[in-house]
């Protein structure tokens, strides 16, 4: 009895959550109690100090065993991604750590960069602490709209939003999703220039460039300093996609292999082939339209 009381506490402990844990392993004491009493009423004796103090060790030790050592793995991904994707993303890595795949897996997904144009034309004519206040109004808005989509944010470089669509967790709607995040971000913008307008202060607008394809995603960097991010072609191409606008004085450019992938194409039209810095061949590319109008090109 004190072998398979504390081994059946112990594994408890393991499999199961650590309330759940307690609470099986206190109601099966409690039954066990009761199962000594009507033995010894029956006339037999029975010696329950061992076998309940084997399950009580058993159940700390194991609950402490999976606190340290298989808990560390959740608080690890909670550290990592907890300020970076979508409250739907977080809770299935909180679930099931082992989705996120840390140290890097090759993934068919999405990238999507965004950038502001004319921004250090603007800020040059206002104060450093205005011009802070008004990028994090942005990034706030580009990230509640990112995490909406199921994006992860994957990194700001000056003011430029880089997003991550099936990373860390896969999503088959990857395209589709960073599509409508595009859009979602030029008409968030919109509704923050009136504002910003009616406030005084210079309104902003942007570029976006979304790419699908084989990347490879993880924590890439040093020991001491590291971060969850893509490489690879693809992630290079959406990059140049998004310097594209410029050119065709667009705001958001697709690839042919983001196009390719989506239900909704309305609101589409073909830009052409384009050789990018870094591709020998033609890319198709396409402009997506988004209502942006309140303010002008």
């Amino acid at each position: 009895m004190t072998v398979v009381g504390g081994l059946a506490a112990g594994i408890a402990a393991l499999m199961l959550p650590v309330w759940w844990a307690i609470a099986t392993v206190v109601s099966a004491a409690l039954l066990f109690g009761l199962w000594l009493k009507w033995m010894f009423a029956h006339h037999v004796w029975l010696a329950a100090a061992a076998p309940l103090s084997a399950t009580a060790i058993a159940l700390f030790a194991g609950t402490a065993w999976n606190y340290f050592v298989e808990g560390r793995e959740k608080r690890r991904i909670t550290q990592i991604f907890g300020r970076y994707v979508s409250k739907t993303v977080f809770e299935q890595l909180q679930a099931n750590p082992s989705l996120a795949k840390l140290g890097g897996t090759r993934r068919e997904m999405s990238v999507l960069f965004s950038d502001i144009r004319g921004f250090t034309a603007a800020s040059e004519k206002a104060t450093p602490e205005s011009v802070v206040a008004q990028l994090n109004e942005y990034f706030n808005e580009m990230v509640r709209v990112l995490h909406a989509h199921n994006g992860t944010l994957d990194k700001f470089v000056g003011d430029m939003v880089m997003g991550l669509f099936g990373a860390p967790v896969d999503d088959p709607r990857h395209a589709e999703n960073a599509v409508n995040c595009a859009r979602e971000m030029v008409k968030a913008l919109a509704r923050l220039n009136a504002r910003w307008r009616a406030e005084g202060r210079h309104p902003l607008d942007i570029g976006i460039g979304v790419n699908s394809g084989e990347m490879i995603a993880g924590n890439i960097g040093a020991e001491a300093i590291m971060s969850y991010t893509v490489i690879g072609d693809a992630v290079n191409l959406a990059s140049r996609l998004e310097s594209l606008n410029k050119d065709f004085h667009t705001r958001i450019i697709i690839s042919d292999a983001t196009r390719a992938q989506l239900t909704r194409t309305d609101d589409i039209t073909p830009l052409g082939d384009v050789k990018v810095k870094g591709r020998t061949q033609a890319v198709a590319i396409f402009e997506v339209h988004a209502s942006f109008a309140e303010t002008d090109r």
